[in-house]
């Protein structure tokens, strides 16, 4: 005699009634909310990202990772000058009142 596992888990009256109406219910019990589809892709969306960069001018090719840092020391007052709008610029601070 073979015994389904499935068969010997008690159905709650309201699983069947959300199953008859077409809603998921996950392995937890908790209905699975509706969700969009995922966007179509094209066979081969290296074409379509080859064309997006071509009409924004970008041009890749083999010096495109390669970095310009040429092992100079970093000047941390600079990089917190530029980078923090508050920090030692004195046209980005606001006027004293």
């Amino acid at each position: 005699m073979n015994i389904d596992g499935a068969a010997l888990v008690p159905t709650h009256p309201n699983d069947v009634e959300l199953a008859r109406l077409g809603d998921e219910i996950g392995p937890d019990g908790r209905v699975l909310p509706d969700v969009p589809k995922p966007p179509a892709v094209s066979a081969n969306p290296g074409d379509a990202g080859r064309a997006r960069n071509d009409a924004g001018g970008v041009q890749i090719n083999a010096h495109t990772a390669m970095t310009s840092w040429q092992g100079e020391r970093l000047d941390v007052g600079w990089a917190i000058s530029v980078l923090h709008p508050l920090a030692a610029h004195p046209l980005a601070r606001p006027p004293a009142s």
